[in-house]
C-alpha cells in the first residue's frame, strides 16, 4: 500500500511539473503579445521571465487548488 501511495505521489508530482512547463510555453507568448513586444526583442522586462511566470502561475493558481 505504501508503495502504491509514493508511486501515485511520485506521479502526479511529474504531471505536474510537465503541466508547468506547458503553460509556461504558452505564457510566453501570450505575454510578448500582451507587451506588444516582437518576438526574439533581446531586453525583455522582468514580469515576462519565465521563472516569474511560472512561481506567478504556480502560487496563484495551482497551490490554492492543491490545499483541499
Amino acid at each position: 500500500g505504501v508503495l502504491c501511495e509514493v508511486t501515485i505521489a511520485i506521479y502526479t508530482f511529474g504531471t505536474c511539473i510537465a503541466f508547468l512547463i506547458i503553460i509556461g510555453d504558452q505564457q510566453d507568448k501570450i505575454i510578448a503579445v500582451m507587451a506588444k513586444e516582437p518576438e526574439g526583442t533581446g531586453g525583455s522586462p522582468w514580469y515576462t521571465d519565465r521563472k516569474f511566470t511560472i512561481s506567478l502561475t504556480a502560487f496563484l493558481f495551482i497551490l490554492p487548488l492543491s490545499i483541499p
